[in-house]
């Protein structure tokens, strides 16, 4: 693609849709020009695999406003990406449907594995993390978490996909509220069991987190009300500091945690269940901290899609 051009990448996830519009610069690489996020909850209730029609109308309402935003900023081309609640609902291609007809967006429902990937690609092209060694990558979603790391005999990387997320275990496991400790432990055995099935390389030497979960309490970490990317990007979360935020907020009512600085009030009845899967993650890694990156599924899909030559970069004309 030529530089000058404007493109846009939105990330249709389980718990929120994201909007990435970025201009391509004469020495290849992107300036982002804008960056939203709209929690809309499209996966909410998906325990009988079909989304509600409230969530579809509700999600499809901010989509038209990305379209629009996307023509104010002169994109030509966009790609949008749908993940976890999209791969799992029956009806899938309803909503996909209404977003082509009613949005003028057409959908890409990625796999598990290739999200891994694309999240992966997002933080190790980013310069910050180009020396860092050996780097995992976990991407915790209001549905799914992935996962993404090298082999420990380097031969390959390990992608991993699992319907863990902030979403599904609130709604599976943590309902009270306040939340006693009895569906804490749950919820944390659940997760554990999960992780406990699979292979997990221990001899990582960085681990980076995406997602809106991991920015949200970075965000409470240091009292932000506005997240700022620039502040916000390359931070750091000790595992006690996780395990800290999981106690605090469970002894809060979800009233009160929407008044908790730079925690997004949308996110107060998931932040609990999102950020035991972080801390589980980074356990079983044999961590004590991660690192924060504000970039995640889109930058990647942005990287695969239009940072190679205008002949191969794909994408869907507005």
């Amino acid at each position: 693609m030529e530089a000058g051009s404007n493109v846009a990448v939105i990330d249709i996830g389980t718990n929120s849709i994201k909007l990435l519009i970025a201009r391509r610069l004469p020495n290849g690489s992107f300036e982002p020009l804008i960056e939203k996020s709209e929690v809309t909850r499209l996966g909410e209730g998906l325990a009988n695999h079909r989304l509600s029609e409230t969530a579809m109308l509700r999600t499809l309402q901010r989509l038209k406003h990305f379209r629009e935003t996307c023509r104010q900023y002169g994109v030509n081309r966009v790609t949008a990406v749908g993940t976890a609640a999209l791969r799992e609902a029956s009806n899938r291609v309803v909503f996909a449907r209404m977003a082509a007809e009613e949005a003028a967006i057409v959908l890409d429902v990625i796999s598990g594995e290739e999200e891994a990937r694309l999240s992966y690609l997002a933080v190790f092209t980013d310069p910050k993390w180009r020396e860092a060694g050996k780097l995992a990558v976990v991407d915790v979603g209001g549905g799914s978490t992935e996962m993404i790391a090298p082999k420990e005999d380097g031969s390959d990387l390990l992608r991993i996909s699992l319907p863990l997320g902030a979403v599904r275990l609130s709604e599976q496991y943590l309902r009270s509220d306040p939340l006693p400790i009895s569906q804490l432990d749950a919820a944390t055995r659940e997760v554990d069991r999960d992780l406990s099935r699979i292979s997990l390389p221990q001899d990582i030497q960085c681990i980076v987190g995406v997602g809106g979960t991991i920015v949200n309490l970075a965000a409470v970490k240091l009292g932000m009300q506005d997240h700022e990317p620039a502040i916000l990007h390359g931070q750091t979360l000790r595992l006690l500091e996780l395990e800290t935020m999981i106690e605090r907020f469970a002894q809060m009512t979800i009233a009160e945690r929407k008044r908790v600085q730079g925690l997004e009030p949308e996110r107060a009845d998931t932040i609990v269940g999102g950020t035991i899967v972080l801390a589980q993650v980074v356990s079983h890694l044999q961590m004590d901290e991660i690192e924060v990156s504000t970039r995640g599924l889109r930058w990647g899909v942005l990287y695969e899609r239009y940072g190679r030559a205008p002949e191969t970069a794909q994408g869907d004309a507005l």
